[in-house]
């Protein structure tokens, strides 16, 4: 049962997801969408959605986190900097043309966008999203150079449902997480 005292951290959560949906979709348009296909769009953020949930959580959260609480001073920018540069060098294991230097470079500019907007708002789910997008416009822009965005113009049922598998257990933890909170570091 939702109580008064759970409101607004749920509406902060909400204002979040929204912003970074919004966020990313405008930068998605901004950058020359590969494809506006309501259909092509939905597929390809269902397919990028798992690696976006694994990425975000493992760069932003648990590595940007435990360098934050290292040091007092420069924690924040330490947090976004090498969280970055983790989401960065991590593409070196990529598949072609994510693993080229440009690209890396490229990609760990997104890695300190993503980790400053989860800095900001601190919600998981708008960061996530954020990144979705962005992840997104990668892969629809490999694909169109490919010539195979065309292979996405109808509902691919399984890509909605590993999409669905990762998002049920990530809902699950957040809320464990949302009715047991950490207790303050000393």
């Amino acid at each position: 049962m939702l109580r008064l005292a759970d409101a607004a951290p749920l509406r902060r959560a909400a204002i979040g997801l929204v912003a970074g949906l919004l966020l990313g979709f405008g930068l998605y348009l901004a950058q020359g969408a590969p494809s506006r296909d309501p259909v092509v769009v939905a597929n390809a953020f269902a397919q990028v959605l798992p690696a976006s949930v694994a990425e975000v959580p493992v760069c932003s959260v648990l590595v940007g986190g435990a360098a934050g609480g290292r040091c007092a001073h420069a924690a924040p920018a330490l947090a976004v900097l090498l969280a970055a540069a983790l989401f960065g060098i991590y593409h070196v294991a990529h598949s072609p043309s994510f693993d080229q230097p440009a690209m890396i470079l490229l990609l760990t500019g997104g890695g300190l966008a993503t980790r400053a907007f989860l800095a900001v708002t601190d919600d998981l789910w708008g960061t996530i999203a954020l990144h979705d997008w962005s992840a997104m416009f990668g892969v629809t822009g490999a694909l169109t150079a490919a010539d195979r965005l065309g292979e996405l113009p109808v509902p691919r049922w399984p890509l909605f449902a590993m999409a669905l598998s990762v998002l049920v257990p990530l809902a699950a933890g957040d809320a464990v997480r949302r009715r047991h909170p950490a207790a303050p570091q000393q």
